[in-house]
C-alpha cells in the first residue's frame, strides 16, 4: 500500500504538487510506525523533492534532513553487520 501511494504521489509530482504531497503523506502514515527504513527513506526523499519543486525549501529541507537520518541508520546497521562477520571469520581462522 505505501508503495502505492508512493507511486501516485511520484505521478503527481510534476503536474500536480499538491496531490502529489496528499499521496507522500499517507505512504509516510503507513510507513512511519513500520520499521521498514528503505521505504521511510524513499518517502522522505520524495516528500523532499516535491517542496524544492514547490520553492518551499523549509520543509524541503526538513524530510531531507530526515531521509539523512535513515540513510545513517542503515549505513551503520550494515557496518555492525560487517564487522560481526568479519569478527566471526577471523575467529574461525
Amino acid at each position: 500500500l505505501v508503495l502505492l501511494y508512493k507511486n501516485l504521489g511520484d505521478y503527481y509530482k510534476e503536474g500536480n504538487n499538491n496531490k502529489a504531497i496528499h499521496y507522500y503523506n499517507r505512504a509516510l502514515r503507513i510507513v512511519e510506525p513500520s520499521k521498514s527504513l528503505p521505504l521511510k527513506k524513499e518517502v522522505y526523499k520524495s516528500l523532499s523533492d516535491v517542496y524544492v519543486l514547490k520553492r518551499n525549501f523549509e520543509k524541503a529541507y526538513l524530510f531531507q534532513k530526515k531521509r539523512l537520518i535513515i540513510k545513517d541508520s542503515i549505513f551503520n546497521k550494515e557496518n555492525v553487520k560487517g564487522k560481526k562477520k568479519t569478527k566471526k571469520l577471523s575467529n574461525n581462522n
